[in-house]
């Protein structure tokens, strides 16, 4: 998700065409009046949301209303509960990717279906599998062939 928030906004407007991340990057690339980088963005539709004159209006922003207690942890409920709180409190969150994403996954699952349904498999493309295998066998084939280089 991404916010495109400018004076140069044209006020009140929803765009009802499809944008993705290349389209946000064509059309930054436009404006900056640089080259596209590659084929991929080059090819981009730019996102039609600008117009030729600010709207230099006042606004005011909305701030959420959040809880006090949000970032609260109350006392685990249940066992189970509590084994995924001490699971989810060994995660690294201080550096970003240091996380296990498994164990994530897991506590993410927990938290919203409970105890009562299992973590589905990670779905995996068949050349992922095949790609996993064939890295495994070509490691033992390279033990094999070192050892019968020292005999």
């Amino acid at each position: 998700m991404a916010l495109a928030i400018s004076a140069y906004n044209k006020p009140g407007a929803l765009i009802h065409r499809f944008h993705n991340t290349v389209s946000m990057i064509r059309t930054m690339e436009l404006l900056l009046g640089i080259a596209p980088m590659n084929q991929l963005d080059a090819s981009a539709i730019p996102m039609d949301i600008f117009q030729e004159t600010p709207d230099l209006t006042p606004y005011k922003a909305v701030l959420p209303v959040i809880a006090a207690d949000n970032w609260i942890t109350h006392k685990s409920k249940d066992k189970a509960a509590a084994q995924w709180m001490k699971k989810s409190d060994r995660q690294d969150f201080a550096h970003a990717d240091m996380a296990d994403p498994k164990v994530l996954n897991a506590i993410i699952w927990f938290a919203c279906t409970g105890s009562s349904s299992n973590l589905p498999q990670t779905a995996q493309l068949p050349a992922y599998q095949a790609m996993r295998l064939g890295i495994a066998n070509l490691h033992d084939d390279e033990h094999t062939s070192k050892k019968d280089d020292d005999d």
